[in-house]
């Protein structure tokens, strides 16, 4: 009897360290709504490189995290404004001509994305601070440009100049249009990359800071009437990102 007794207490907390092992390695999910901050820009190169600067804009939507002890999913589906500025300006000297052209111009791009990293937490529970990487996909939805060109040409007996402003829409293609009086400013339709950050869980709460980098050339390309194309622009984007989560759980 004795011996029954003493077995009890022993048999309790192995039960108890095994429930709690297993409630450890539980499955937890949890969705919810984000709000972020895009600052972004894209080096520019069109048959020179050009000096690009940052734009900024929102990026909002739903992520999901899925996770296992240590580890996570975190796959969303986002609405972000890319984009970037031009600033440039440019000495052509040639013949005893010298030509100065100033290029300001700004170029906000709209997407649908779809990212999917993978996070390392501090804790086994998902909270504290985590590292992730992965990957993202992004379809264009569209957006909007200004530009302004202004040049002046001097000579040693003369000087001229002028300036020229338009702006339109942005929209997809992989080709600019030859169709008269189209003022849009086309780039490829999707866009893929990576990214890689950290952040920060307490609660629901969830803080991340990251970066992206796009791999595709969104530039589009020129068709010329007889069939054959020409390169157009060269640019990719890039992203710092800062982002809040609130975070509902439908872990059982």
């Amino acid at each position: 009897m004795n011996r029954r007794l003493l077995f009890l207490p022993a048999a309790l907390t192995g039960a108890l360290n095994l429930a709690g092992g297993r409630a450890q390695a539980q499955l937890r999910v949890s969705v919810g709504p984000t709000l972020g901050l895009n600052v972004t820009t894209a080096p520019y190169f069109e048959r020179r490189s050009f000096a690009t600067t940052h734009t900024q804009g929102v990026e909002a939507g739903i992520q999901a995290y899925i996770g296992q002890n240590h580890w996570e999913l975190q796959p969303a589906l986002l609405f972000s404004q890319k984009g970037f500025g031009i600033n440039d300006n440019y000495t052509e000297e040639s013949a005893g001509q010298t030509t100065i052209i100033v290029t300001k111009s700004t170029y906000r791009l709209n997407y649908l994305t779809l990212p999917l990293n993978l996070a390392y937490n501090q804790r086994a529970d998902g909270q504290g601070f985590c590292l992730f990487a992965g990957s993202y996909a992004g379809v264009l939805l569209g957006g909007t440009y200004s530009n302004g060109i202004s040049y002046s040409v001097r000579t040693p007996r003369s000087a001229s100049g002028g300036y020229s402003e338009f702006s339109g829409p942005v929209a997809g293609g992989d080709y600019f249009s030859n169709t008269f009086g189209d003022k849009a400013y086309y780039c490829r339709r999707f866009d893929f990359g990576v990214q890689g950050g950290l952040g920060y869980r307490h609660g629901p709460l969830l803080v991340q800071a990251g970066y992206s980098l796009g791999l595709r050339n969104l530039g589009a390309d020129f068709q010329l009437g007889n069939g054959s194309t020409v390169d157009g622009p060269t640019f990719r984007n890039r992203a710092f990102q800062a982002s809040f989560a609130y975070l509902f759980s439908f872990t059982k």
